[in-house]
């Protein structure tokens, strides 16, 4: 039978902890919608009551739950246990896997001296094994989550449908993420200086790239006994630790199906979640290792020398040839410095700068001309082409890279605004290297300004309104700014792509995108032809937006991707969750807008 609870749900005290949980009830809504929370658990937990959540064969859900680097003298550990005991749908057993042998004594005490005793009595103190307990309770799932960290109310009720729908050959997921909140707190006034972050899960199917760096996979996830017996030994010392980052890129590079649920499940603290960025225990960065290296990419550190400061993916394969068209009218203080940076990388690539002049002055021209020895010194070949027709950056980049002539065409591409600079030395090799990646279609770094603060780079969509607003933006997300992942567009300030790929896709669309946009409708047609797009944040380039350009209107081609793509607009996938409560203020402001007209 399930978990007995015949006492009304929610309680008042129940209420009084959902009261303070930072979840959207609270966050975004100032508590306004806290009765409707409480209807919708009371509704779950009557479910749960009379079977209707139950699996196929009848019996009811034992969903288990095990809390990572447990100790009572952690920060928020009150808040998580009772993050579990206000659930709608209760765990069937709670495991506590120690911190450390002085935390076993203290969990006892605090176990024994507890009340009221929780819907599942007693949890279990691990010390170091886990897998008596999981083969003594037979469990249908269990949740890892860190001590510290919260749950919503109703997570294990979204585990338990979301384990009813069938996702491949009638079977359940085998690993279940979710989205997170990093909640920063100003201890000496709570109240008032209470900062929310919403990040997005990286989804275990199609953001194996994002799933290498711990910001993405979070301190929380859902993962079956069965797939959980696999693991190399024992996982407690990993969880004692409190490396759930290592556990779930291990599991996700082991599940049959996993599953990203869409709603903001999870809360965590930055101190907890800074944990997760590497693992700190040995077993712990082995893990990572051995997931990150595959036939085609290897791990290079992320920061210098220094493997400890976390380790990144690097293809094995390097570009051998390298063609990087720049596209300029006048600005030749912008396009010497963006020469300058070129000079400056670190390659072993053959590299030919083809520079495509657009009725620039004399002046900028005899500039420019009298630099080019200097790039022969630096070893870059150099080609110009003078483009004497109105501004049409598609229609530039497509001559650029049409132009043949005794030396070979790079096999690698790299389009560059004239007012981009490359701040990293391997930054050109880097790019070319991911760019020939079989699978992948167009890379780009992270743009930052001139103080190093973000500009742009990767592009996601947003929520649509029923005017003329862009389906798009440059994603300001500064938490994943600095990481490998995947994402819909990237900016074409400073992107790459294989020759070979760039010769299978029609080239862009200089009639309905000459400039505006180009480089989202590129990338879609990409997307289309099965390409994934990736932004390498790890490597930057300074651009100032609009520097190369005029701020012109791009209605007419917002317009075109709205007609052109419409099924890319209605997948929620493509919101950039991390920014939620932006985009909730950007909704709200736009039917007041169309409510003034």
């Amino acid at each position: 039978m399930p978990v007995p609870c015949s006492a009304p749900y929610p309680t008042a005290q129940d209420r009084a902890v959902l009261a303070a949980q930072p979840f959207d009830h609270n966050a975004a809504f100032a508590n306004t919608q806290l009765d409707s929370l409480c209807a919708r658990l009371s509704l779950e937990r009557a479910q749960g009551q009379e079977g209707v959540l139950a699996p196929r064969h009848g019996a009811p859900w034992r969903l288990g739950v095990v809390i990572a680097g447990a100790d009572t003298l952690a920060e928020g550990f009150g808040a998580t246990w009772d993050s579990l005991r206000v659930q709608s749908l209760p765990p069937a057993a709670v495991a506590l896997v120690a911190a450390d042998p002085a935390a076993v004594l203290s969990l006892r005490i605090w176990q024994e001296t507890r009340r009221p005793v929780a819907p599942w009595g007693k949890a279990a103190v691990i010390e170091d094994r886990l897998a008596p307990w999981l083969a003594g309770e037979r469990l249908d799932l269990v949740v890892v989550l860190r001590a510290g960290d919260a749950v919503h109310p109703g997570l294990l009720c979204a585990l338990a449908r979301q384990s009813l729908a069938p996702a491949e050959g009638d079977q359940a997921p085998d690993l279940m993420v979710w989205n997170h909140l990093l909640i920063r707190t100003d201890e000496q006034n709570a109240r008032e200086h209470t900062e929310i972050a919403y990040i997005r899960a990286a989804h275990p199917r199609s953001h194996p790239l994002a799933l290498g760096h711990g910001q993405t996979t979070g301190s929380q996830l859902a993962i079956t006994p069965a797939l959980l017996a696999t693991f190399p030994d024992d996982p407690a010392p990993l969880l004692a630790a409190g490396d759930i980052a290592a556990l779930a890129l291990w599991a996700a590079r082991h599940a049959r199906w996993g599953e990203r649920l869409g709603e903001f499940l999870g809360a965590c603290r930055v101190a907890s979640f800074e944990r997760a960025l590497r693992p700190v225990s040995p077993l712990g960065r082995a893990i990572v290792r051995a997931a990150l290296e595959t036939p085609l990419l290897t791990t290079r550190p992320l920061v210098g020398d220094d493997p400890e400061a976390g380790v990144c993916q690097t293809p094995r394969r390097r570009a051998a040839s390298i063609d990087v068209v720049i596209c300029f009218r006048d600005g030749a203080d912008d396009t010497l410095a963006c020469l300058d940076s070129l000079a400056r990388q670190r390659t072993q690539a053959r590299v030919r700068v083809i520079l495509v002049a657009n009725q620039s002055s004399a002046e900028t021209r005899a500039r420019l001309h009298a630099a080019l020895p200097a790039l022969g010194d630096a070893g870059l070949a150099t080609r110009w082409l003078d483009y004497d027709a109105p501004f049409n950056h598609s229609d530039q980049i497509n001559h650029a890279l049409a132009l043949r002539d005794d030396d070979p065409p790079g096999e690698a591409v790299l389009i560059l605004s004239n007012d981009c600079v490359l701040l990293d030395g391997d930054t050109l090799d880097e790019l070319a290297a991911w760019a020939l990646v079989p699978g992948i279609g167009a890379v780009g770094p992270r743009l930052v300004d001139e103080t190093g603060r973000l500009t742009g780079g990767a592009i996601e969509g947003l929520f649509l309104g029923q005017d003329l607003y862009p389906p798009i933006t440059e994603t300001f997300d500064c938490l994943h700014a600095p990481l490998i992942r995947e994402v819909m567009a990237v900016a074409f300030s400073c992107a790459a792509l294989a020759r070979a790929t760039w010769e299978h896709i029609p080239p862009l669309d200089a009639v309905h995108f000459p400039v505006g946009l180009n480089d989202v409708d590129y990338c879609l047609r990409l997307e289309a032809a099965g390409f994934v797009q990736v932004a390498l944040g790890p490597w930057r380039a300074r651009h100032r937006p609009h520097g190369s350009r005029a701020h012109v209107d791009d209605n007419a081609q917002i317009a075109r991707l709205r007609t052109r793509y419409p099924h890319l607009w209605t997948a929620r996938e493509r919101y950039p969750g991390n920014d939620f409560l932006r985009q909730i203020a950007v909704m709200q402001a736009r039917r007041t807008a169309l409510g003034e007209r």
